[in-house]
């Protein structure tokens, strides 16, 4: 990783609740002067973060002068920061939304399938509540997959 003047986000990984080993951590830094290591800025305050068992999935670093007495960060940086933020959740949401929808396929698959030998097996009584819970699981499925691509085209 390098220098960014920018949020860089690293690769994922799933949601772990607050407190436990994994935390994931966003390390911010004003560099005042330049780093003696320039191509990793945060090395060593990645280090500790590590050591305390949190996983780094992104770094923001600023040059100034001096740090902000109030915000440590330029107003500007803390605008791109909460930005990153609420667009990670948004993200979030969607995939969750997705993963909705690819479980609701599986199952509409699944039933298509008893519904299937329901019919080759002549257990005609079967068929209609495999073709209801189907439609049910696609519908479900479809709604869930426009929800999510809703949501990430209207952030574009």
């Amino acid at each position: 990783m390098k220098a960014v003047t920018s949020l860089e986000v690293r690769g994922g990984g799933g949601d772990r609740p607050a407190g436990r080993a994994g935390e994931r951590t966003v390390l911010v830094g004003v560099m005042l002067e330049p780093p003696a290591n320039a191509d990793h800025p945060l090395e060593e305050l990645a280090g500790l973060a590590a050591t305390a068992g949190g996983r780094v999935v992104a770094e923001l670093t600023q040059r100034r002068e001096r740090p902000d007495q109030k915000t440590y960060l330029g107003k500007g940086k803390l605008r791109e920061l909460a930005a990153a933020g609420k667009r990670a959740l948004l993200i979030l949401r969607a995939l969750r939304s997705f993963y909705l929808a690819i479980g609701c396929l599986a199952i509409a698959a699944l039933l298509a399938l008893l519904g299937t030998v329901a019919v080759m097996t002549d257990f005609r009584h079967g068929v209609p509540a495999t073709a209801i819970l189907g439609l049910a699981a696609g519908c479900v499925a479809v709604t869930a997959i426009v929800y999510g691509l809703v949501m990430l085209l209207g952030d574009t």
